[in-house]
């Protein structure tokens, strides 16, 4: 604890140099301005080192906590006073810089062995775990002539998810997920491909169905019959490498990516299918088996939230090995990357071959904003606004190459914007379920 003067110390210890030049010259004149100012250092010394400390009887707590990011809130702190004697005090709260805390110094009074809850106006800029480690207070001693100030250690943790109710509303009320709106599920379409029994030839089945081995042992025709598989396999492959920390507004790529990534395992619930991730950077940081319930959304959405952008290059060629090794069931793999760095294209494309044709492939990437077509505006006004607009179209080019390339693996290119990655997501997703193709 530190001890500081108080203003009424200040105001006293002012207004001694006016009285003494006030008086006249004199032994006894010099004798009483000691005698002053020495009383009022021995009282500041009795009031800020003899009378009752006020840190003895002020505490802090607060519960773990959890917010939204982008979306105000309060974060709120008890403040105990068991001492005698009412206390005024000044709170400054010591908070992680993403919590987005308004104002972090707040004043409260509070009564002889009382407990008042102090609220702080926070709107969380990144989604994570933060820490809201101490809180400080500065309080008046007995006689007002020293401060007191003192930090209480408050240890609470808080959790900041993605605020994916925001972006809910934005697509319903757009319609950009037409086929998606309201309860119902997924038409599929198709015959299935999970095998279920056996039954006579009738005219007009397919000959790629028939069981030839089951026809030469009962000596007739015999035809396999396939059931719709409801329950199918989908992972979210996100990357969280150094193009992850670009910002698009208020929030980075990152972000929009995590709030898909959960809006994309609600769907896949209510569709009855399996959802997992893989969270990879220069290694494969996290992996959540495919599952469904209660239970794993929670578990995806702590990882979600906690999911941060490194300065590292990707490392497909790991991811691509740790995927052939643990996902055994044939799965749509949805992958989160940025391509727009050819070398990076280049090298997810080569590593791709990996997985064969056991999986079913979509790679998610952001369109540059300094990407559109050369001709799309008005005529340029300077020869920077040429070599600007020629090296946009050059992007353009550059992703069409990519997008044939993974074509002929298979895999289709999605490229979209921030405010479309939810709805383009789930559409492909819905589009490959009805379809059957998994």
């Amino acid at each position: 604890m530190s001890r500081l003067p108080a203003p009424r110390l200040l105001r006293l210890g002012l207004l001694l140099g006016p009285f003494a030049l006030l008086m006249p010259h004199g032994a006894w004149a010099e004798v009483l301005v000691y005698a002053g100012a020495a009383a009022l250092a021995v009282a500041a010394w009795i009031d800020g080192w003899l009378r009752t400390n006020p840190a003895r009887f002020v505490g802090a707590v607060a519960p773990d906590q959890r917010f939204f990011q982008c979306r105000p809130d309060k974060l709120a702190i008890l403040i105990r006073n068991s001492g005698p004697r009412p206390l005024f005090l000044r709170a400054g709260l010591a908070a992680d810089a993403r919590l987005g805390v308004h104002d972090p110094i707040r004043t409260v009074t509070l009564p002889a062995g009382s407990e008042t809850r102090l609220e702080f106006d926070v709107t969380p800029v990144d989604r994570g775990k933060a820490l809201v480690s101490d809180i400080y207070f500065e309080a008046d001693m007995p006689w007002r002539l020293m401060r007191a100030r003192w930090k209480a250690t408050v240890g609470a943790r808080v959790t900041v998810y993605p605020d994916i109710g925001r972006m809910a509303a934005a697509l319903y009320s757009s319609r950009m997920l037409r086929s998606v709106s309201g309860p119902r599920r997924a038409n599929l379409a198709g015959k299935g491909r999970e095998f279920d029994q056996l039954r006579d030839y009738v005219p007009g089945d397919p000959y790629q169905d028939i069981h030839w081995k089951a026809t030469a042992r009962l000596d007739r025709p015999v035809t396999k019959l396939y059931r719709i598989e409801r329950t199918q396999t989908i992972y979210a492959a996100v990357d969280t490498s150094r193009l992850g920390r670009v910002r698009h507004g208020d929030k980075s790529s990152l972000d929009y990516v995590a709030e898909t990534a959960l809006h994309l395992a609600i769907r896949c619930e209510r569709e009855g299918d399996l959802f997992g991730l893989i969270d990879f950077s220069d290694r494969v940081n996290g992996f959540v088996p495919a599952a469904r319930g209660t239970a794993h959304l929670k578990r995806l959405r702590e990882r979600v939230s906690g999911l941060e952008a490194s300065a590292v290059t990707p490392a497909y060629e790991e991811l691509m090995v740790f995927i052939r090794r643990m996902v055994r069931r044939r799965s749509f793999l949805i992958f989160f990357t940025d391509l727009s760095d050819p070398a990076h294209g280049a090298i997810f494309r080569q590593n791709l071959r990996v997985l064969g044709p056991k999986h079913l492939c979509a790679a998610i990437h952001f369109r540059p904003a300094w990407a559109r077509p050369l001709f799309e505006e008005a005529p340029a006004g300077d020869a920077r606004e040429i070599y600007a607009r020629l090296a946009g179209q050059m992007g353009l080019t550059q992703i069409d190459r990519i997008r044939r390339d993974l074509k002929q693996l298979g895999v289709d290119l999605l490229v979209t914007d921030p405010s479309r990655i939810c709805a383009d997501t789930l559409n492909a997703y819905l589009r490959v379920k009805e379809r059957q193709l998994i």
